[in-house]
């Protein structure tokens, strides 16, 4: 079965356990494996529980700080300018000297 399919259901499975209906019947009759689908609802359930405990105030900068930055490449514009400034700065030399 899909994993997106066990979501799914298991998602069903949680709400109908909120809202207090019986689905088993209606599980049984996909044939699905209600076991597999409890498992799937206690890692969304925990998955809940480090949402809850997570300020993203506080978290979030100390994760930023250690994703590698990216390199910049510099644009055709950016590189012609700085040919011209490398080219000018020899001739600035032998006018001074």
């Amino acid at each position: 079965m899909c994993v997106c399919v066990q979501i799914a259901l298991s998602c069903i499975h949680m709400a109908a356990v909120v809202l207090g209906k019986d689905v088993k019947g209606w599980f049984s009759e996909l044939h699905v494996d209600l076991e597999k689908i409890q498992e799937v609802c206690k890692y969304i359930m925990g998955l809940y529980d480090i949402w809850r405990g997570f300020d993203e105030k506080k978290e979030m900068a100390g994760i930023l700080a250690k994703m590698p930055k990216p390199k910049v490449q510099p644009s055709t514009q950016q590189q012609q300018q700085q040919q011209q400034q490398q080219q000018q700065q020899p001739q600035m030399q032998q006018q001074h000297n």
